[in-house]
């Protein structure tokens, strides 16, 4: 848009879908209620109210709204009030309140409503106990505390709230006491960053079993010291396993069978770390029963794919077809494909089994058996489906000229002989022409 609206109507309709729209009103259509809608559907739409019109209560919705559009007010209009409720709504407005009204309880706000605010405070104004607050609210604000007030305390606080704040801690304050603290950081519960942080010596066997099942992140196994490493510790891990990857990190000499299944059976990611000799039969078949993307396929060794196995897995999703060893392709199933490529039958099933299971697709797309024998869907269901790929599949199989066909279409110009450049009406499955 860039031409001013002819009408307050279109200035009205146009505010109520965007405040920024108020830019383009014409400035003899802006009243008080259009430009009060306009900061009530965006706060920075301030910066298009006429001066006139900026009065207190506009421009305390206006900010309220969005703490930027402080920089809008009327010098006359700010007070501390109007600069509490800037930061309280974007700390960021910080640096478009004048010095002489930034107070300590403006700073105090911003830093208990924003740790890293601390930035923006000068360090003149910088107090133990600021520090203290912006350091409960962001452990990694410790990063903008003066280093006279970089205290044990202050630092433990910052550390508690965040482990990543023992960047900033000076050297002499980095403790074993210090690194310990960070177990307080979730509720007193361990997780792999108290393991990764702290020295081996501080490490107790309880703690470990309390991150492993605390953290549920396979890697957390990895932080692990060597001299806790067990079975047990190791069983913990996998079951306790949300991503596959904690069977990565078991020593080998603790891989067992049990624990391989164990780990497939909670994600079949795992499979991917399984030892090839211990890569049976059955621990595959678990993967690629607990695996909706068919993708377990590829880590099972040629010799175990069965027709079965591989039958299996493309029920679970067509993509394993892809890891299908191409005997079996020629041996168990029937496979049609277009020149691209993609599974594709017109006249029947693009897979079939020998035991009589099927599949339809339409160039890669799956689709009912029925659209290609003999019961495709109507014009009105084809143009109803929510699938775009299916949608078009549809209107594919059935055909364009039937579909304007059924749907009643009327000419409205062009060259009827030509299959391009023809415009018609008509009236859609949710009756609007």
């Amino acid at each position: 848009m860039n031409k001013k609206l002819a009408t307050l109507d279109e200035g009205l309709a146009a505010v109520e879908l965007c405040g920024f729209a108020l830019k383009y009103v014409s400035e003899k259509f802006k009243t008080p209620e259009l430009c009060l809608l306009a900061v009530q559907k965006n706060g920075w739409a301030l910066k298009y109210v006429p001066e006139k019109l900026r009065t207190y209560e506009l421009c305390l919705v206006a900010i309220q709204k969005d703490g930027f559009a402080f920089q809008y007010v009327p010098e006359e209009l700010k007070t501390p009030e109007f600069c509490l409720a800037a930061i309280r709504q974007n700390v960021y407005a910080l640096k478009f309140i004048p010095e002489d009204l930034r107070t300590a309880m403006l700073y105090r706000t911003a830093v208990q409503k924003y740790g890293k605010s601390l930035k923006y405070v000068p360090k003149k104004r910088i107090t133990e106990k600021l520090c203290l607050l912006a350091v409960q609210q962001d452990g990694s604000a410790l990063e903008f505390v003066p280093e006279r007030f970089k205290t044990p305390v202050i630092c433990i606080a910052a550390v508690q709230q965040n482990s990543l704040a023992l960047n900033y801690v000076p050297d002499e304050l980095d403790t074993p006491e210090l690194r310990l603290a960070t177990t307080e950081q979730r509720g007193g519960m361990y997780d792999y960053r108290v393991l990764k942080d702290v020295s081996d010596e501080f490490i107790t066997a309880e703690q470990c079993l309390d991150a492993v099942k605390n953290c549920r992140v396979g890697w957390t196994l990895k932080y692990v010291p060597k001299r806790f490493l067990t079975p047990e510790l190791c069983l913990a891990a996998v079951e306790h396993d949300r991503l596959g990857k904690a069977l990565k990190y078991v020593p080998e000499q603790f891989k067992t069978l049990e624990l391989c299944l164990s780990a497939v059976r909670r994600d079949s990611r795992a499979i991917y770390h399984v030892p090839r000799k211990l890569k049976t039969a059955e621990v595959c078949m678990a993967a690629v029963k607990n695996c909706r993307s068919g993708q377990a396929l590829k880590n099972v060794p040629n010799r175990l794919k069965t027709p079965e196995l591989c039958f299996l897995a493309m029920q679970q999703n067509i993509r394993a077809l892809d890891h299908v060893p191409e005997k079996i392709q020629k041996e168990a199933f029937v496979v049609r494909r277009d020149a691209q490529g993609r599974l594709h039958n017109a006249k029947g099933p693009s897979v079939f089994w020998r035991d009589g299971w099927e599949l339809f697709h339409w160039h890669g797309v799956a689709i009912p058996g029925g659209w290609v024998n003999g019961s495709p869907p109507s014009a009105k269901e084809a143009l109803s489906m929510m699938d775009i790929k299916k949608r078009m599949a549809a209107c594919e199989i059935l055909g364009w000229d039937n579909i304007l066909q059924e749907l009643e279409a009327k000419v409205l110009d062009g060259d009827t002989t030509l299959d391009i450049n023809t415009f018609f009406e008509a009236r859609f499955p949710s009756d609007r022409p």
